[in-house]
């Protein structure tokens, strides 16, 4: 793994151990200084060049609190928001300008509520089952599954009633 010393410190991201040059954790600023050779994950980290602490198995990662918060929104949100949305729109566009070649979207309402709700709801929990299965990203898919279905709770309501709102005026109006 190629590093450069000084892009990493000019991130605020500095060495701790300087005595032991067989030991070389990173810390982020206003961390504690870690002395042993062990990551959260279990695994050693001697690396004579430069090794990091790892928050799952994902070998070589450098991970703020920050980032991992960024991630999970940015998840949550495209799944919640943006994704409904676009959906929403190519429905309403089928429905209006393509309705003789998809009978079923055109005479069924039920159908065209079911197609709005599957993209409205939280990811499978088959992806646990996959990062487990694989061993990486397991933390952080945890992380994003618990907070999709705390925002499921509030997201779900209100899109369930814009949807049967847009179902109604689509097909009886």
């Amino acid at each position: 793994m190629n590093l450069n010393i000084s892009n990493l410190e000019s991130q605020n991201i500095h060495r701790v151990d300087d005595m032991n040059p067989s030991i070389n954790l990173l810390s982020l600023p206003n961390s504690e200084p870690s002395h042993d050779t062990q990551s959260k994950c279990g695994k050693e980290v001697n690396n004579p060049d430069v090794s990091m602490e790892r928050s799952d198995s994902n070998a070589g990662t450098v991970k703020s609190v920050l980032y991992n918060n960024k991630g999970v929104i940015l998840v949550v949100l495209g799944r919640f928001i943006l994704l409904p949305l676009i959906i929403l729109c190519f429905l309403i566009l089928l429905k209006k300008y393509l309705s003789s070649y998809l009978p079923l979207l055109a005479s069924d309402p039920v159908y065209f509520f079911t197609l709005l709700l599957v993209t409205s709801t939280p990811p499978a929990v088959n992806i646990i089952s996959i990062a487990q299965a694989n061993g990486v990203y397991e933390d952080d898919s945890a992380n994003i599954m618990l907070w999709s279905y705390i925002i499921a709770i509030v997201s779900l309501s209100s899109e369930i009633g814009i949807y049967m709102w847009v179902t109604d005026y689509l097909y009886n109006h």
